[in-house]
């Protein structure tokens, strides 16, 4: 039997292939999950408190996602970032490819 994250990582490995090129909306409670958006919108009460590329949020040692990131403990935290960085260069590659 899988374990929730194998079975998230089989969900989102499918998402990212099959919907490449469209806008996906995701509702996320792991952070992980959204570590390699495009852009991810940090809400509270209802309101945006924060938009951005996930790599440039966190950046901001002070802001919301930072600081929920900073809360998975190091090892996760690193991770993330490290992610969130792959994501963001590999995004801004693309983007100048499209120029």
């Amino acid at each position: 039997m899988q374990s929730i994250t194998d079975t998230d990582a089989v969900i989102q490995k499918s998402i990212r292939h099959n919907f490449a090129d469209c806008t996906v909306i995701t509702v996320a409670h792991r952070l992980h999950t959204v570590a390699d958006s495009d852009r991810v919108i940090v809400m509270e009460a209802g309101q945006i408190i924060e938009c951005g590329h996930p790599h440039e949020l966190l950046q901001d040692v002070n802001g919301p996602f930072s600081k929920m990131v900073n809360q998975l403990g190091p090892a996760s935290e690193q991770s993330l970032r490290e992610l969130a960085s792959k994501a963001y260069s590999e995004h801004n590659i693309k983007n100048a490819m499209k120029s």
